[in-house]
């Protein structure tokens, strides 16, 4: 076990951990549990004592598509995987009769399946208009799709433009091959039915196990 030692007088305190993934699999979950703490007044709570550590995946540009993209506002759905901070995936900005049920989606097709996902979302720079704020979750299970999260926590941790934030981890019921990151409202607005409300991003990494 590690140690990691709180100076007087502060609230927070960073940790380096160091990992050798020689011996550790894609789908791996490793656990980093808090399981004392020296000092009196100071309780661990079970049940947020363990982080879960994932792995990032691996993306390329065959494996998305989408229902709803701009042309000409940013570099479409490889910006979301290019490491290009500078650039950014677009939603229409014109109305349209938006999805109900998915919204303003972009789908993953993973070679591999997963159980659990979890983002790093990087916003749009300089603007934070489009700012996700309400995404849903949906795994393809044998061509029917199942809800495994509908959160507003992107709305919560993502708050100006040029900014990155981790959002998750959201587990499905079983392990899946496809899942749509559905918008269903950015700070712009209501994605759904007739709407010319958008949303953006400049990058996504998706880990999983």
């Amino acid at each position: 076990p590690g140690v990691v030692t709180m100076p007087e007088g502060e609230n927070t305190v960073n940790a380096v951990v160091k990992i050798n993934r020689d011996n550790i699999s894609l789908f791996d979950m490793l656990p980093l549990r808090i399981t004392q703490v020296d000092v009196d007044g100071i309780e661990v709570d079970g049940s947020s004592s363990t982080v879960l550590l994932s792995s990032r995946l691996t993306l390329t540009v065959d494996m998305l598509s989408t229902n709803d993209v701009v042309t000409g506002d940013g570099g479409g759905l490889a910006s979301l995987i290019d490491g290009d901070y500078g650039n950014w995936f677009h939603s229409s900005w014109s109305s349209f009769q938006r999805d109900d049920k998915f919204g303003s989606y972009v789908q993953y097709d993973l070679k591999s399946p997963v159980q659990t996902v979890g983002f790093d979302i990087t916003t749009r720079p300089g603007n934070g208009i489009g700012i996700p704020t309400n995404v849903q979750l949906y795994a393809d299970d044998n061509g029917s799709w199942t809800l495994f999260s509908d959160s507003e926590k992107y709305g919560e941790v993502l708050t100006t433009g040029g900014q990155t934030a981790y959002v998750g981890p959201f587990q499905a019921p079983k392990k899946f091959n496809k899942f749509r990151f559905c918008v269903k409202k950015s700070k712009n607005g209501v994605l759904m039915g007739m709407s010319a409300a958008y949303w953006n991003a400049s990058e996504i990494v998706v880990y999983g196990l």
